[in-house]
């Protein structure tokens, strides 16, 4: 599956993110982006855990409704913007 990817100028925080094309991928929320604009820091829930995890912001892709759909099936909600 081809994804959009993100252009650095769009990407803002609390955007919804994957870094990955798989269908089953877990999608995460921007919380911060570093000074450079290189990088982002991602919020994601795995049960009733909130995690962080870094990645480069040129790997970042726009998330399918299918992606949405089963990250949350998997791992319960997405990480609001009030979490962040």
């Amino acid at each position: 599956m081809k994804l959009k990817k993100y252009n650095r100028k769009d990407v803002s925080i609390g955007s919804l993110v994957v870094v990955t094309d798989e269908p089953e991928a877990q999608v995460y929320t921007v919380e911060y982006i570093a000074d450079t604009g290189l990088s982002v820091c991602l919020k994601y829930r795995s049960g009733t855990h909130i995690s962080q995890s870094w990645s480069d912001i040129s790997l970042l892709l726009v998330p399918t409704l299918r992606q949405i759909e089963d990250s949350i099936a998997i791992h319960g909600p997405l990480v609001s913007r009030k979490e962040i």
